[in-house]
């Protein structure tokens, strides 16, 4: 129980998708200054979107930049991309608290339900995670599916993973035009997480299917909760999962030591 649990932190904290890092602001030019009060003001009055004004690492530390020396000049709507920006910089309790005001306005924007529900995932407030993100996904957000079933898992809420996040969740696992392999792992370690949690046989099943053994050997965290499917199970299903994944490991280990990693210098 404690081992996945373990895992189940490592694939919370992928799926957040934050930065992380540290913060340095400094002053901006009279040209940036301008030029981000301007893309505030777009955001404000509809005319530009919130991906536009967050879709870089440069952006977004311009809007913390420029909201550090202009707090009180910002509507409540301009909060939103400011504290996307924050959360983008690891920056999690200033990003919730401003994603909290938002959503006290515009409370049908999805898009602030899924920041704030975000932060308080990276914040270990899991149960405020799932309310948030379960409103999110109320009005209409159908993209973040792994996030809201992750805090799930996290705040033992098997009834909201049950009900939402699972048959979204095993519908997408195998969407590989829709989510590369790296959010497809993630889900695939939520589904085996919920099947280990509630001994489930045929969850573990599902999550695994159409997967290559050889290509999932790359993948520790997910590569360790098979393994935990596999000693927890039975049956030929299991017996055949177990011998591919054995295979499978035993043959990236030889690569491994026929081409060791290069020395660092």
């Amino acid at each position: 129980m404690k081992t996945y649990i373990i895992q189940l932190l490592f694939f919370a904290q992928c799926i957040c998708v934050l930065y992380g890092q540290d913060v340095r602001f400094s002053q901006l030019n009279e040209k940036d200054t301008v030029a981000v009060a301007q893309n505030l003001e777009s955001f404000d009055n509809g005319s530009a979107t919130l991906d536009s004004l967050t879709g870089s690492q440069e952006s977004t530390m311009k809007i913390l930049e420029y909201y550090v020396m202009h707090t009180n000049e910002v509507t409540t709507k301009m909060k939103l991309p400011i504290a996307k920006s924050y959360a983008v910089w690891g920056k999690y309790p200033e990003a919730a608290e401003l994603a909290q005001d938002y959503v006290g306005t515009y409370s049908n924007d999805w898009r602030g339900w899924r920041v704030l529900g975000g932060c308080k995932v990276a914040m270990k407030s899991y149960n405020e995670a799932v309310d948030a993100l379960t409103k999110a996904e109320s009005l209409g957000d159908n993209g973040n599916y792994s996030a809201l079933g992750g805090a799930a898992l996290l705040a033992d809420r098997l009834d909201v993973f049950e009900s939402i996040a699972l048959p979204h969740l095993l519908m997408l696992v195998n969407d590989t035009k829709g989510f590369p392999e790296g959010e497809r792992n993630q889900m695939r370690g939520l589904l085996i997480v919920y099947a280990l949690k509630t001994d489930n046989e045929s969850i573990f099943l599902k999550a695994i299917d159409k997967v290559n053994m050889r290509d999932i050997s790359q993948w520790e965290e997910l590569k360790n909760l098979i393994a935990q499917g596999c000693a927890r199970f039975n049956g030929s299903d299991i017996d055949t999962i177990r011998k591919e994944l054995q295979a499978a490991t035993e043959i990236s280990s030889s690569l491994t030591a026929t081409n060791p990693s290069p020395k660092r210098q």
